[in-house]
């Protein structure tokens, strides 16, 4: 059995692993999210392991596709997932 995360032991996860749970919660493959925001699959698989971190503009359409608040993504800070009562950003593609 997988255990789930709550919201505070998200604040303590690097980039790396912010992307890649934000990611698999989706169900998304590297392939898949690569695709949408328009990289490729290594670039995703570099970010999730630590070796490269995403451009600033690739953070936004990361936090837009996995549907998590761009300042979570980015620094850690802040909450996850957008309050209730606020709909995700969508991305057209």
């Amino acid at each position: 059995m997988k255990a789930i995360m709550v919201n505070a032991d998200y604040k303590s996860m690097s980039i790396a692993a912010r992307i890649l749970s934000s990611r698999k919660q989706k169900k998304l493959t590297q392939d898949k999210l690569a695709m949408l925001i328009g990289v490729s699959k290594s670039a995703c698989g570099q970010w999730e392991h630590g070796l490269t971190s995403p451009s600033v503009e690739n953070l936004s359409r990361l936090a837009i596709v996995l549907e998590v608040q761009f300042e979570w993504l980015a620094t850690g800070r802040g909450e996850r997932d957008f309050p209730p009562e606020l709909p995700s950003p969508k991305i057209s593609i």
